[in-house]
C-alpha cells in the first residue's frame, strides 16, 4: 500500500469516529385528521372564519387550539394579524345586529 492510500484510510476512520449519528426527528401523530388545504382556505380566507371558529366547526377540542394555526402555517396560508381579525369580527357583529 502506498502512503497516499494509507492516509486516505486513516482519514476515513477519523471521520467515522468524529461524525455523530444523525438523529431522526420524532413525528408526533395528531389525534385529529389533517384538514384539506382547499377546505381550510375556503373557511379562513373566503368565509373569513377565525381559527377558533374553524376549530369549533370541525369538532376539535378547545385544548388543542394550535392545531388549526399549525395547519395554516404548513399549507403556507398567511395568518391574519390581530388587528385584521378584530376588524372582521366587528363587521360580522354589525351584520348580525341588522
Amino acid at each position: 500500500m502506498s502512503e497516499l492510500e494509507k492516509a486516505k484510510i486513516t482519514e476515513e476512520k477519523v471521520l467515522k469516529k468524529t461524525q455523530k449519528p444523525v438523529k431522526k426527528k420524532k413525528v408526533r401523530k395528531s389525534k385529529y385528521p389533517l384538514i384539506p388545504k382547499e377546505k381550510l382556505e375556503d373557511m379562513y380566507l373566503n368565509k373569513k372564519m377565525s381559527m377558533n371558529q374553524i376549530r369549533d366547526a370541525l369538532g376539535i377540542k378547545s385544548d388543542n387550539s394550535l392545531f388549526v394555526r399549525n395547519q395554516l402555517i404548513k399549507y403556507g396560508i398567511p395568518i391574519r394579524t390581530q388587528k385584521a381579525g378584530q376588524k372582521i369580527a366587528k363587521k360580522s357583529k354589525k351584520v348580525t345586529k341588522q
